[in-house]
């Protein structure tokens, strides 16, 4: 055991597959470095585990319901690692709340991470991935498991079936935005508004979860092929049955038009959706910074740019 343990993690964002996933079609998701998650564990000489973070400082024991995936990840390691001093537990993360970034994964993984860290023992990444995904439940329901992955990677992951299938190498010629929007999403609803949807108008619904697999393997050809126009086609059609599961709003969709109208090759939701954030494809930086300066006008809050070339 050291005297302190650290473990890190990034943000995350799905390039397409949201909600067709949870349903065993394939998805595209990448870390996203520009958010990021650090936390810290050392033993303290208080008579109580204590934990701070930008939304909560104080006894582990009195953390609000919403923070139930965190206190069940901290409870289980204390108890699995037989801890019985009591222990600082600080989180510092950057990685926007409910906006589809990965928040609850990335500080389950770095949670996870530490831990090990601090018991100064290796750490296996089939081990992480079950332990974010236990506490994924507990946030969302019924996750697809691709949160966890790209939390914890470096690379563009194809996820199929609820699993890794392969890591995709990414150079193409094209620059990522990405714009939070300011509305929090809500994953838990927008999972059970596609679930009602699947059992109420089931031939309609799986035919379109099966056209956003469908969108999502050409999708991945376009990306392998470095074609980002036909990429950004993809991302309109995706976004078009996204709007069909009715897991967009109004603001979104008014920003994605600000997005296209301004040069973006194409433009959609991403993350579970209800809020949250969108991504758009520029061809160049000159036309990212255009696209970015229109969201910006239109009133998102945040702007980020991502070179496809991780």
């Amino acid at each position: 055991m050291g005297i302190s343990g650290i473990g890190t993690s990034t943000g995350k964002i799905i390039l397409m597959g949201e909600h067709s996933a949870v349903y065993g079609e394939p998805s595209l998701v990448m870390p996203f470095p520009h958010v990021n998650c650090t936390v810290e564990i050392k033993k303290n000489n208080r008579d109580t585990n204590w934990i701070e973070c930008a939304h909560f400082k104080g006894a582990i024991a009195d953390l609000p319901t919403q923070f139930a995936s965190i206190a069940y990840l901290i409870h289980l390691f204390i108890n699995k690692f037989g801890l019985f001093h009591s222990i600082d537990l600080i989180i510092r993360s950057d990685i926007p709340l409910e906006r589809g970034m990965g928040s609850s994964a990335g500080v389950g993984t770095a949670i996870t991470r530490a831990f090990y860290d601090y018991m100064d023992i290796p750490l296996k990444r089939e081990a992480l991935l079950n332990y974010v995904n236990q506490s994924e439940k507990i946030a969302h329901g019924n996750p697809s498991g691709m949160d966890a992955f790209a939390t914890s990677s470096n690379k563009l992951v194809c996820f199929e079936n609820r699993k890794f299938s392969t890591y995709l190498p990414l150079k193409m010629d094209s620059v990522l935005i990405v714009a939070e929007s300011g509305i929090k999403g809500n994953t838990r609803t927008a999972i059970k508004k596609v679930k009602y949807l699947v059992d109420h108008d089931k031939t309609s619904t799986e035919e379109k979860i099966k056209q956003l697999g469908n969108f999502t393997r050409r999708a991945k050809e376009s990306l392998i092929e470095n074609d980002p126009i036909n990429l950004g086609h993809y991302f309109n059609r995706a976004h078009t049955v996204l709007k069909d599961l009715s897991i967009s709003l109004p603001f979104i969709d008014d920003i994605i038009g600000a997005a296209l109208n301004s040069g973006a090759l194409g433009a959609k939701l991403t993350g579970s959706g209800l809020g949250g954030s969108i991504i758009a494809l520029a061809k160049s930086k000159n036309d990212a910074e255009k696209v970015s300066n229109q969201l910006l006008e239109k009133g998102v809050r945040k702007v980020w740019q991502q070179p496809l070339d991780l």
